[in-house]
């Protein structure tokens, strides 16, 4: 649910402020306030407190657990703090290397756009640790629900005020949520009896080996961010609106795959974790059905974009928020997301794999060289093809990051290749591509000589494709369907 008021947000940002230089200018300001996010990695410091905070409280009980909560709290906010103080004077500095193809006024407006979001990095960072202490002490539910509070704020502030604020409500609604979850995440603690103490040393614990978490992955997070902040700043030299365009698609894209693919994601890795560790062999054969199904459903995903895509952004986004050339061009970057995502989901778990068999550090540094290999592309691309080579920079992105996953996880001993080429080669996954292609391109030429009103578009073309597709799986899969429907049963 969650997810889906997210996607109601994005949706609803594209609406009443289109794309134009001024949107570019607030993408421009999150891109770098997420650089300085990653940058702290709140989030890995924080998972890397969760088995001293449970150490402590095994240990010492209770009281030392929420002590040692309250020195971490106090040390990160001082430190975020005096960062952010810093970053608040050299905005325009940051703004100028993340968006030097800006005019001067939008430079200045992004500049106070990063300069007000600044406060998002803090009451991230503790709702992070908070978050932490609550999922140790068992109090699940809560994440889903805040989530749910948090967007549907953000979206009441947005539709309030987005006349009055202009393009500052933005930052004003996603700090308002931001806010609203930490206080959330207080009232849990207070449930669960914890006291606030002002402390700077932890009674039983050093602090310093802690906190050396933060280098373990740095390369890596610096290498990404330098990609990004590449792809950014050159980005912000093309068309107006064109970032804007190119960050609603990736929204879009993000939130679609984590209400389709996410839990498929989030169920492997807790079950291949605990494989490994119950020392199973083949473990290939564990991962066989997850991958078979990533491919058949981001395959059936990317037709359905392919087919009502367009018509499918007109109705979400309003014709009146984008031109009709800009459409086109949001319309091949989902396309292009979508069909990488056939790709990067397949990665997801070949890389998760490899992290429960102990290979993270590896992913790591090649991944370190693929972030910088993307940087310098993403420079010569869009300098040489501009919007074409933005575009091309997604699907690179994650077919290069999938062929790190897999290659890591074949040298983990997880052996798949013959795997993935028995699968593909299949009898059964063949005819069912190739049917599947073919009746999206009839249906594809056919309503395109058409003219139908959007939504007729999307119901009628949508109707047809489920048609297609359960006649083939019904016709193929019949076996594979029964056990399905006899696994959901027996649940």
């Amino acid at each position: 649910m969650a997810m889906l008021v997210g996607l109601v947000y994005s949706v609803l940002q594209v609406r009443f402020f289109g794309a134009s230089r001024k949107v570019d200018a607030f993408f421009v300001a999150m891109t770098a306030l997420n650089v300085v996010t990653s940058l702290i990695q709140g989030g890995q410091v924080a998972e890397a407190f969760l088995p001293e905070y449970l150490k402590q409280k095994k240990i010492y009980g209770p009281h030392a657990a929420h002590r040692l909560l309250s020195t971490v709290l106090n040390r990160m906010i001082l430190f975020t703090a005096m960062v952010l103080i810093l970053l608040y004077f050299m905005a325009p500095f940051i703004i100028g290397l993340l968006g030097p193809g800006l005019e001067s006024n939008y430079k200045l407006l992004s500049t106070n756009l990063f300069s007000l979001s600044l406060l998002l990095i803090l009451f991230s960072l503790t709702t992070y640790f908070i978050q932490t202490a609550l999922n140790a002490e068992q109090v699940y539910g809560r994440v889903e629900l805040t989530g749910l509070i948090n967007g549907t704020v953000s979206i009441i502030l947005l539709v309030l005020f987005y006349k009055k604020l202009d393009i500052y409500v933005l930052v004003y609604s996603l700090l308002a949520g931001k806010i609203i979850e930490f206080l959330i995440g207080l009232y849990f603690l207070k449930r669960i009896g914890f006291q606030y103490n002002f402390l700077w040393k932890a009674d039983n614990y050093k602090l310093k080996d802690f906190f050396k978490v933060m280098f373990s992955s740095s390369g890596y997070v610096g290498a990404t961010q330098i990609n990004i902040a590449v792809m950014t700043a050159m980005a912000s030299f093309l068309p107006a609106g064109t970032l804007s365009i190119f960050n609603y698609v990736q929204q879009l894209n993000t939130k679609a795959n984590g209400i389709i693919m996410g839990p498929v994601s989030t169920v492997f890795f807790s079950q291949f974790s605990n494989n490994v560790a119950l020392g199973k062999q083949n473990l290939v054969s564990y991962m066989k059905k997850p991958i078979s199904g990533v491919f058949v459903v981001t395959f059936i995903v990317c037709c359905f974009i392919a087919l009502v895509g367009k018509d499918l952004l007109h109705f979400l986004w309003s014709k009146k928020s984008l031109s009709a050339q800009e459409f086109t061009i949001a319309y091949w970057m989902l396309f292009l997301n979508f069909f990488g995502s056939i790709f990067s989901t397949t990665g997801t778990i070949y890389r998760k794999a490899a992290i429960s068999l102990g290979n993270a550090k590896a992913w790591y540094q090649n991944g370190i060289f693929a972030q910088l290999f993307l940087a310098v592309y993403s420079f010569f691309s869009i300098y040489y093809f501009g919007i074409f080579g933005l575009a091309t920079i997604i699907i690179l992105h994650k077919l290069l990051m999938t062929l790190i996953s897999f290659l890591i996880s074949e040298r983990s001993g997880v052996k798949s290749s013959k795997m993935i080429y028995e699968m593909l080669s299949a009898k059964k996954f063949i005819i069912f591509s190739v049917f599947l292609l073919i009746g999206t391109l009839v249906l594809l030429l056919g309503f395109n000589m058409l003219e139908l009103p959007t939504i007729n578009n999307i119901i009628i073309k949508s109707f047809l494709l489920v048609v297609i597709i359960f006649s083939l799986l019904l016709n193929l899969y019949k076996v594979e369907m029964k056990d399905l429907l006899f696994s959901f049963r027996k649940k």
